[in-house]
């Protein structure tokens, strides 16, 4: 049936993916998720609303092949984005990962070392936490230092390749993920 508007004007028929309703303190937001054969992308209509009493209605009526290439829209619009998340996770120190000093003063640019464990603190000179990172460094064996997370950076790391990312992508297609409104699939390391 795709959607309604109020004057009796059909659009996006055998598009409609999905709709939802966002609800804010008084008022309800109306919205269909549609495949737009067009751009090849899969947009997000707002079709109605209680603010202006409008009388507009939108049913799901996507057909299987147009699911398909809603999925294979989706994935190619995440993937670049998958990519640089899964980047900063595997950036990110943890036990026993080779790392290196990239920023900051309390050790030169460049030190390079193992983590021989993370740990959180408070903040002292504001709100929130501060973890440091403790290394030993490669110049200096036996000895155990420091340096704040932000500043250092794993070196040693396997960066999936890009068929194994889609891969990961289209599995969370096939589950529906593409259906979610500003779905951002979170990073899977196995």
């Amino acid at each position: 049936m795709a959607i309604i508007w109020e004057d009796g004007k059909t659009e996006w028929e055998g598009y409609v993916l999905n709709t939802r309703e966002m609800n804010f303190i008084e008022e309800s937001d109306f919205y269909a998720l549609v495949y737009d054969e067009t751009e090849d992308k899969i947009k997000e209509i707002q079709y109605d609303s209680t603010r202006y009493a409008g009388n507009a209605r939108a049913t799901i009526d996507a057909p299987q092949y147009v699911h398909e290439k809603a999925k294979t829209a989706w994935i190619s619009s995440q993937i670049d984005e998958y990519r640089e998340r899964t980047l900063e996770y595997l950036k990110k120190p943890k036990s026993d990962a080779r790392i290196k000093v990239v920023r900051g003063r309390t050790n030169k640019r460049g030190r390079t070392g193992v983590v021989a464990w993370i740990k959180t603190y408070p903040n002292k000179y504001g709100k929130g936490t501060v973890k440091l990172v403790f290394f030993e460094p490669d110049d200096d064996k036996g000895e155990i230092v420091r340096d704040y997370e932000r500043n250092v950076e794993v070196i040693d790391y396997e960066m999936p390749s890009n068929d194994e990312l889609i891969r990961r992508l289209r599995s969370l297609a096939e589950r529906g993920a593409y259906l979610r409104f500003d779905y951002k699939p979170a990073v899977i390391i196995v």
